[in-house]
């Protein structure tokens, strides 16, 4: 014989199993919409610029200022002391400036990292190293490039 169970019971019983079969699908949608969240905070850090991952790989207290560009048409590849006569003049441009360090310990070597694009809106990438800089203390840089650059960007400061 059967015992009887009354219908409230067995709802019960049934009502159950599918919650259970719910929950793994519940964690995991909490899983992804964590997540998203993350990555909408580092997005956002970025776009204002407030991320602080950026602040070991550039020097935010070393200042870069008074950047010109001057281009020659006597340009002297390195190790020749005079131009040949017959070769035609190369054209070159010279990016120079100011770097100064306004952290408060002394840097023994800062490199500037310089992108640049060139009249044809092709893109170049250099550096350039300043060495012995004091607190305050201001030097000079310049670096020279093939061809007609006409414009730059400091990319990053270490």
């Amino acid at each position: 014989m059967i015992p009887y169970e009354p219908d409230s019971a067995r709802r019960q019983k049934a009502g159950f199993r599918p919650w259970i079969a719910a929950l793994p699908a519940l964690v995991i949608v909490t899983i992804f919409a964590a997540n998203a969240l993350v990555q909408i905070g580092q997005a956002s850090r970025a776009i204002s610029g407030s991320d602080t991952s950026k602040v070991s790989k550039s020097l935010q207290c070393v200042e870069v200022y008074g950047v010109t560009l001057t281009n020659s048409e006597y340009y002297l590849p390195e190790g020749t002391w005079s131009r040949d006569p017959q070769k035609p003049l190369e054209l070159s441009t010279v990016v120079s400036g100011m770097v100064r360090n306004n952290c408060g310990e002394p840097l023994r070597t800062v490199t500037i990292h310089i992108n640049v694009r060139d009249d044809d809106r092709r893109r170049g990438d250099g550096s350039v190293s300043v060495s012995g800089l004091s607190p305050g203390d201001a030097k000079p840089f310049s670096k020279a490039w093939m061809g007609r650059i006409t414009s730059y960007e400091i990319a990053k400061i270490q």
